[in-house]
């Protein structure tokens, strides 16, 4: 009976941790912070927010039903540690079978960062050129807007292809290496995409040429909401 108890407490938690502590929400998390910033960067524009907030919910979707899928997988394959040498060892080991579904679930985290940096970089091109033609800068704030978004990219999609690669290409207990650097560059990716815009809002340089545009001038509103 002791074994039955500690062997469903064991299923508990490691289905727990991983379909409620899952990377797959801090990449929710910053997929909305991008699509909010896009959205002021294509002048509110409905039918975009309509076409990227559908693709959000179809990766979020995805990852619900995937994570659940190896939150079950993990817990039918958890089991007692047997003791060594007649002393008991605590807590219990999982070996699910779930390389194919962690693998799939980075395809949609690889893609969408890729739509977002293209859809960044044409807005960012389009407004240089703008500039250029009126013989002014762009202020450091919207600079700020576009330098956070690359960096956002670069770091979470290196990491996302890094961490399927681990999964196809590593087996047993250090399939999971990857797990604590993602969640440092989800953590980190998210909040500089915040943070990066308040510090250049709240910098004393001046403002060579305040943006004309309709789609520069809802950007400072958004970082004024976030200030």
């Amino acid at each position: 009976m002791r074994s039955l108890m500690k062997i469903y407490r064991c299923k508990t938690y490691l289905w727990i941790s991983v379909t409620l502590t899952s990377p797959a929400l801090l990449s929710i998390i910053v997929n909305v912070i991008l699509v909010l910033r896009l959205h002021a960067l294509y002048d509110r524009n409905i039918k975009i927010l309509a076409v990227l907030s559908s693709l959000i919910v179809a990766d979020i979707g995805g990852n619900i039903f995937i994570m659940y899928r190896i939150g079950v997988l993990t817990s039918r394959s958890a089991f007692v540690i047997p003791p060594i040498l007649g002393l008991p060892i605590l807590g219990c080991l999982a070996a699910p079978d779930s390389t194919m579904l962690t693998f799939i679930s980075w395809v949609p985290c690889v893609f969408l960062n890729t739509l977002f940096f293209i859809m960044t970089m044409i807005k960012f091109y389009q407004s240089t050129m703008a500039k250029q033609r009126r013989g002014v800068r762009l202020s450091p704030l919207i600079v700020a807007f576009f330098t956070s978004g690359t960096m956002s990219f670069f770091i979470i999609a290196s990491m996302a292809i890094v961490s399927a690669a681990i999964t196809i290409l590593v087996d047993g207990p250090l399939q999971i290496l990857y797990m604590p650097w993602i969640i440092v560059t989800f953590s980190l990716a998210g909040s500089r995409l915040i943070l990066n815009l308040r510090e250049a809002g709240a910098s004393n340089q001046p403002i060579a040429a305040m943006p004309t545009s309709s789609s520069l001038t809802v950007v400072e509103r958004f970082s004024r909401l976030d200030a």
